[in-house]
């Protein structure tokens, strides 16, 4: 119930953009995180299943769902791709190699398969080589059968893997920076002269901020304030707003700490909040608890034919 006066500076114009970083740069981070860096490449084989190529219908109709309900049942009981695919005279694309963006090897977005059905495969659990599933994505089905599946290195020229990269090196750099000033934080070496310097550095105005109780979030989120309520008066801290994209340094400039009668109704509110939360920290505790000590595994192969079933 404290009320803060805080100054602020946002420090996003001091951290690294997409343009500070060099062909070099991108090429030597690649390199040293190779192995972390590495994807499932997979090619595969499937056959679109719709009413008109299954029954020669537009409609979805029941006799469409009974085919459905055969071609599932076939494949929970192993039957061979090639013969579903013959019974029910299904037409088979082929795709070399493609990650879960839908990238082929040389970064080159392949179009003849939906991103949509992409996705889907790639959410399969126990995806592996000769592994049948039957998916449904957008308004269609599809019968989809693994043939091969290779770990590596996506090339630089998908544009996906290359925005995965700059973001990399653009948290590092953030990482760096806020690290460093967290151990002048840390050490109490950071002073109210450094503030106004990093200020006029990023070329942000310092923010004056009245905080008006825990929950004032007209400026800071709550999760910011509680951080900030936390330390000390003339103290700083490092703050996080993952809404406003934005990290503000934050100097306490002032803490008044109002006096609360035990027989007001803010008196009685705040002691049956606390009770509340220690309730809830130990059922959270017991919860912790219990799924340390049994582990659960969960089929999701089954789990998402059983949704496709339900569908």
């Amino acid at each position: 119930n404290k009320k803060l006066t805080v100054q602020a500076i946002s420090l996003n114009s001091l951290y690294k953009k997409e343009e500070d970083f060099s062909e070099a740069s991108i090429k030597k981070y690649i390199e040293d995180n190779r192995d972390s860096l590495k994807e499932d490449f997979i090619s595969l084989r499937f056959a679109p299943i719709n009413p008109l190529l299954l029954v020669d219908s537009e409609e979805f109709n029941e006799l469409f769902f009974e085919k459905i309900d055969e071609i599932e049942n076939l494949v929970i009981n192993g039957s061979n791709y090639e013969k579903i695919i013959k019974n029910y005279n299904l037409n088979i694309k082929p795709i070399k190699f493609i990650n879960k963006n839908g990238d082929n090897e040389n970064g080159i977005l392949q179009e003849n398969i939906s991103q949509n059905l992409v996705s889907k495969i790639f959410e399969l659990k126990f995806k592996e080589v000769n592994d049948v599933n039957l998916l449904e994505y957008e308004n269609e089905f599809a019968l989809v059968i693994i043939d091969e599946i290779k770990n590596s290195i996506p090339n630089i020229v998908s544009k996906k893997f290359r925005e995965k990269i700059i973001k990399a090196l653009i948290n590092r750099d953030i990482f760096e920076y806020n690290a460093k000033l967290m151990k002048k934080i840390n050490t109490n070496s950071l002073t109210e002269a450094d503030f106004v310097k990093l200020a006029k550095l990023s070329q942000a105005d310092i923010r004056n901020v009245s905080i008006n109780g825990i929950r004032d979030n007209n400026f800071f989120s709550t999760k910011s304030n509680k951080q900030i309520f936390n330390i000390r008066e003339k103290s700083f801290t490092l703050v996080n707003e993952t809404e406003k994209n934005k990290t503000f340094l934050v100097w306490t400039k002032e803490i008044q700490k109002p006096t609360l009668d035990k027989t007001s109704d803010e008196h009685d509110k705040y002691y049956h909040e606390t009770i509340i939360g220690l309730k809830n920290n130990i059922y959270s505790s017991f919860d912790h608890y219990i799924n340390q000590k049994y582990k659960v595994e969960i089929n999701y192969k089954t789990l998402e034919r059983l949704k496709n079933y339900f569908r």
